[in-house]
């Protein structure tokens, strides 16, 4: 990771941390309750694999177990494992999402554009009030991830589109086509996903794509 890199991930850490450091203290509020706090079955690590299987046990009240969230209910759990009924972890593991959300702003903008804009962009993101329901509010956990999953599966593609647009661009106009032409976009077929240089590279990001974008859509 170059070094431009990690100042921009330890500034948006920072100023995030920064801003929502009253936070970290703040109580259980509204669903916390029997979602987390009176849910005596994420207690046990034991219980964790039973998360994937149904969903009757993601709240103390049958009203709510609806919804299908094992990977929301696994972070809960880890929480709740390691440190009790404790607020604190919980606000911090919200607040580590938001930061790489923030983060993988500044990624895509600067595999797209380039300059001062992604770090603006990124910073505008960490702060930006409309984001503090999802940081402050234990149970908005689920937007949270949801949010950093899809930024990741965004994040995956551009850079999967800029391999192969990189390929496209290096390869000398009229090839395998039989004029010259025209534009390098115009005479130069598109590539396979699999076929050229860093084949490994695109064949990684294609693969964070489907990943990314099937955890929120599946289980958050």
């Amino acid at each position: 990771m170059k070094r431009s890199t990690v100042s921009a991930l330890l500034i948006v850490a920072v100023l995030s941390t920064i801003v929502y450091l009253n936070t970290l203290d703040n109580g259980f509020h509204y669903d916390d309750e029997h979602y987390i706090v009176t849910n005596h079955f994420l207690e046990r690590w034991g219980n964790i694999p039973a998360l994937f299987t149904t969903t009757r046990y993601y709240s103390d009240d049958i009203r709510f177990t609806g919804h299908y969230r094992p990977l929301l209910y696994v972070t809960y759990a880890l929480n709740k494992v390691t440190g009790g009924d404790n607020p604190f972890g919980y606000h911090i593991v919200n607040l580590v999402f938001h930061i790489g959300s923030a983060f993988l702003v500044f990624l895509i903008m600067k595999t797209m554009l380039g300059g001062f804009i992604p770090l603006a962009s990124s910073l505008i993101f960490a702060v930006h009030p409309f984001n503090s329901e999802v940081v402050n509010y234990i149970t908005a956990r689920s937007s949270v991830m949801s949010g950093f999953f899809y930024l990741l599966s965004f994040y995956c593609w551009v850079k999967f589109r800029s391999h192969s647009r990189r390929d496209r661009v290096d390869r000398p106009v009229g090839t395998d086509v039989g004029t010259s032409v025209g534009t390098d976009l115009q005479v130069c077929p598109p590539l396979s996903p699999f076929k050229g240089e860093g084949i490994r590279e695109r064949a990684l990001y294609l693969i964070g794509v489907l990943i990314s974008l099937i955890s929120p859509s599946s289980f958050l």
